[in-house]
């Protein structure tokens, strides 16, 4: 957890591997020695986000380890598909003054592409709800060593599925902030895990693109769950601590406006990480991140209702000074 010179990183990488939470570079040592060396040391409202990878990566396997991309700090060869997420979100190599990040890596089915991919998908579907209880005990730990700390968490794809897994296995309340990435999971089935002791107090973002489309259609046909509908079709209709922030709607953007925030258009038509590689995504999530207050889920869903109804007060389209015209009687 120390770079040269011996000042902490603001990364912690930890895998599932066998059945058990190792810390990815120092597999001797007990996971809740590495957590404790850096919560001692971070500052009192420095968040704690964790992130979780989607289907195929695999932290047992060099070619598909997401620590070595998706959450690594190096910004060597970074592509659209690998963004490097820590440091779009606002974690550097500095310490851990931005907070701290955990990279947690799960066996996802990382098997070469055959003709069998339902199958594989079908168990990594299942091995995610395993990975959930292991990210639970990763939170566990957490709030046993730093009580009273706040846990975000930010998933992808099938990730999410295990995100969900995990804060249903919680007992008690801490938990944050949730992003859902276009996440691989059933509505109905996420709305069943939400009903534990831990949700109520999470703000969930439950995050979907148009070019996901194609990858939604294929869970609803072909996953565990054939005819189930995705996350994408929504959340926010029957949990009030959700909000469904679909990327290009158009009734979202005064909203983001408001915010400094502009999310720009899909390179690709048809694209499973469009959702953090579109210009504007991860400045949003680490936005939502870093100021709870003003991204709130109360407080999206008021306004985008107000400016779906043509009422709230501060549309960016409208000119300084502009006034709703009083109604004649």
């Amino acid at each position: 957890m120390s770079q040269p010179g011996g000042h902490p990183m603001s990364v912690l990488h930890l895998s599932l591997i066998r059945g058990r939470v190792l810390p990815h570079f120092a597999p001797d040592l007990p996971f809740e020695m590495a957590l404790a060396a850096a919560l001692e040391r971070l500052p009192e409202r420095a968040p704690i986000v964790i992130l979780v990878h989607g289907y195929r990566y695999c932290p047992s396997r060099r070619e598909t380890d997401p620590h070595a991309c998706l959450f690594s700090t190096d910004p060597a060869s970074q592509t659209p598909r690998v963004l490097r997420w820590p440091g779009a979100l606002g974690f550097s190599r500095r310490g851990l003054e931005d907070g701290l990040c955990i990279g947690f890596g799960w066996p996802a089915g990382a098997q070469p592409v055959t003709g069998a991919l339902p199958r594989g998908f079908a168990r990594a579907y299942d091995t995610a709800a395993e990975a959930g209880a292991a990210l639970a005990a990763i939170i566990t730990a957490i709030e046993a060593l730093a009580p009273g700390r706040s846990v975000d968490l930010m998933a992808h794809s099938l990730g999410a599925r295990v995100a969900l897994n995990a804060i249903a296995a919680l007992d008690r309340p801490g938990i944050g902030q949730v992003i859902l990435l276009d996440g691989a999971e059933y509505r109905q089935r996420a709305l069943t895990l939400m009903t534990g002791a831990a949700a109520g107090a999470a703000q969930i973002f439950n995050v979907s693109t148009p070019e996901n489309a194609l990858f939604d259609l294929l869970l609803t046909g072909f996953g565990p769950l054939p005819g189930a509908r995705p996350l994408s079709a929504g959340l926010s209709a029957d949990l009030p601590f959700a909000f469904d922030l679909r990327l290009g709607e158009p009734v979202l953007r005064p909203a983001l406006a408001r915010r400094g925030i502009a999310i720009g258009p899909a390179t690709r038509p048809v694209c499973h990480w469009s959702v953090y590689s579109r210009p504007g995504a991860m400045a949003l999530y680490r936005a939502i991140l870093r100021d709870r207050a003003r991204w709130s889920v109360a407080r999206l869903r008021a306004e985008t209702a107000a400016d779906r109804a043509g009422t709230h007060p501060d549309r960016p389209d409208r000119p300084q000074g502009w006034q709703r015209p009083v109604a004649q009687t």
